[in-house]
């Protein structure tokens, strides 16, 4: 497996986590303002997963809708990933992956 750039992507040596010292401080910026965004992330997962199940129960696909679609937006403005994406893909494409991923499900539910 090739060892890339943990913010762009590109292919680097094993020894090394980053090609420039730009991408390392890009890289460090995002990784803190994502640090504080995690409450508001997972509020919005909390909240959307009960909207679903608060549906299931009531049998109402509106509420269900509703609760994928605040899944969905908070994947959006806040797209947190895992560090093995990162290490794999590059923080700069799992972020534009997981948004694309999110506009797609928003689309399905509000299209269905």
């Amino acid at each position: 497996m090739k060892h890339r750039c943990r913010y762009c992507s590109k292919v680097i040596d094993k020894s090394n986590r980053f090609c420039s010292d730009q991408c390392r401080k890009k890289y460090d910026e995002q990784e803190r303002n994502d640090q504080r965004v995690i409450p508001f992330f997972l509020l919005g997962i909390i909240a959307g997963i009960v909207l679903v199940l608060a549906g299931s129960f009531m049998v109402s696909v509106f509420m269900m809708k509703g609760g994928v679609l605040i899944c969905a937006l908070t994947l959006m403005f806040w797209p947190l990933a895992t560090p093995e994406s990162i290490a794999a893909l590059g923080y700069r494409y799992t972020r534009k992956i997981i948004r694309i991923v999110s506009l797609c499900l928003m689309l399905i539910i509000l299209i269905k």
